[in-house]
């Protein structure tokens, strides 16, 4: 069995004992008989074997950093383990394997995020630091290579680069003598105005307001489901600690959002499960029946014996 499906069996173990109510930790135990079922299953793709070749010694460093974070995407397919977990026990019950997945799943999410986080900093460190290098190595490569070419133009196109400016001259002065025309109101027939010019630009800008529309759109939509997401956690963390708030919160960050109701079932799993309410035992104290001793007698002489004792205590 693979490392990582004794992590999935660690992870279970703990979430169940620390959660559960004590009917379903019976239950429990026999997930440890689960592990001989997943010795005897095919290897998967994902698992990994200790003798397995070692990689490349070129960019050794960015090689391990990419098999690390392609162990934690195939950890996020924890579906086949959990089966592999419960399959062989008839005696779990179809509501315990469902918590156990959502505790299961939030638990895994949570340490993945985790290590996202850690990597893409990581990786954007080392990205930034090699731009940097490349970008200036660059820049000092092609600006010696522009004054190069440069120079050899220059030296190959004397006379044209002369006929050049002599066009720019021209044009310049022929430019300045239109707007003299203009200020002293002699007219200058215009050419023909290019639609397809005007089209393109009101396509263009059509296209850029669509674009910001559905920005907007995406935006607001993604906003709604944060604000949903905030509404639920902070409803089912009434009557709780700020610390176990804060762990519900964490819990909770890296379920996925279908729809508010699957959602909201998926957080109160989780808060029964961590979070169980104390049960108020109520200790019903039962009354003793007291028999009155005024209580008549019915044998003649016994009432003669309580009338004298009653005139004596007088």
């Amino acid at each position: 069995m693979s490392e990582q499906k004794i992590e999935d069996i660690e992870v279970v173990e703990e979430a169940m004992d620390t959660s559960l109510p004590d009917e379903e930790k019976k239950s429990v135990d026999s997930v440890d008989k689960a592990s001989d079922v997943t010795k005897k299953a095919p290897k998967r793709k994902g698992d990994k074997d200790a003798k397995d070749e070692p990689a490349p010694q070129g960019n050794v460093k960015m090689k391990e950093d990419s098999d690390q974070d392609e162990e934690i995407i195939e950890e996020d397919t924890f579906e086949d383990d959990l089966n592999a977990l419960v399959e062989s026990e008839a005696t779990l019950s179809e509501s315990f394997r469902e918590k156990a997945g959502v505790i299961f799943e939030a638990a895994l999410k949570s340490k993945v995020a985790l290590q996202v986080n850690r990597l893409e900093e990581q990786y954007t460190e080392q990205l930034t630091e090699a731009k940097e290098e490349i970008k200036t190595d660059l820049v000092e490569k092609v600006d010696s290579y522009l004054n190069y070419v440069v120079e050899q133009w220059m030296e190959d196109n004397k006379v044209a680069v002369e006929k050049g400016l002599r066009t720019e001259i021209a044009e310049g002065f022929m430019s300045a003598l239109k707007d003299v025309f203009v200020e002293n109101y002699i007219q200058v027939p215009e050419a023909k105005v290019d639609l397809v010019d005007q089209l393109a630009e009101q396509v263009s800008d059509l296209e850029e307001k669509l674009n910001k529309s559905e920005k907007s759109n995406i935006e607001l939509s993604e906003s709604l489901a944060v604000s949903k997401r905030d509404s639920i956690i902070s409803e089912a963390s009434k009557g709780l600690t700020v610390t176990q708030a804060d762990k519900l919160a964490t819990l909770a960050e890296n379920i996925d959002f279908e729809n508010a109701e699957t959602f909201t079932q998926k957080v109160e799993t989780i808060k029964a499960s961590y979070f169980p309410a104390e049960k108020v035992v109520v200790t019903e104290e039962t009354a003793e029946e007291v028999t009155d001793s005024n209580d008549e007698v019915s044998s003649p002489s016994m009432n003669a014996y309580i009338n004298a004792i009653k005139h004596t205590l007088k």
